[in-house]
């Protein structure tokens, strides 16, 4: 499978990828090999590489760093994959929370979506980014608000409360949502 990745062919290197990140042997070689693979022009073995790290869950400092260059790249489905790869590793730090907080407000669905979903998942309790999930949650035609809407959902029931407001209302999420 390391072979194919760096076939140059990428069709393979894109079966490659999401096969090694589905076996979950997260060895040095094959993240490093993930890793360049994530730095190709191929969007599609970009958008792979990502899905791969996400699944093999090693959050160390390189992988993270790759992944928010990626989510950065402006290339859709590579930065919705980043961001749910980013989700994947559980690293709620600071620079982490911005960068999805910026793919939240991007206008790509699939990027929204993906960054909603991920700090949901961080249990990114930040205020900014309840108020941006909150935002996105009441456009109900907006691209990411169902995803904003579930991660508020995950959020208060991390948080042990009916609401993601921090007012006195006792109102549920799912009732402020249907109004």
């Amino acid at each position: 499978l390391l072979e194919a990745l760096g076939s140059g062919e990428p069709d393979v290197q894109w079966a490659a990828a999401g096969a090694l990140g589905q076996l979950g042997r997260a060895e040095e070689r094959v993240v490093t090999a993930l890793l360049e693979a994530l730095g190709s022009g191929e969007p599609s073995v970009r958008w792979a590489a990502a899905e791969a790290l996400g699944q093999l869950g090693r959050a160390e400092e390189r992988v993270v760093t790759a992944l928010l260059e990626a989510l950065g790249s402006g290339e859709p489905d590579v930065q919705g994959a980043a961001a749910g790869a980013l989700g994947q590793l559980g690293r709620a730090e600071e620079r982490v929370v911005t960068a999805l907080l910026e793919a939240l407000g991007s206008g790509e669905p699939d990027v929204q979506g993906a960054a909603a979903e991920a700090l949901g998942r961080l249990k990114a309790t930040d205020p900014r980014v309840l108020e941006a999930l909150r935002r996105l949650a009441k456009q109900r035609k907006a691209p990411g608000s169902d995803a904003a809407f579930e991660a508020l959902w995950e959020l208060a029931l991390f948080l042990g409360t009916d609401r993601t407001d921090g007012g006195g209302t006792r109102r549920s999420s799912r009732v402020r949502r249907a109004r």
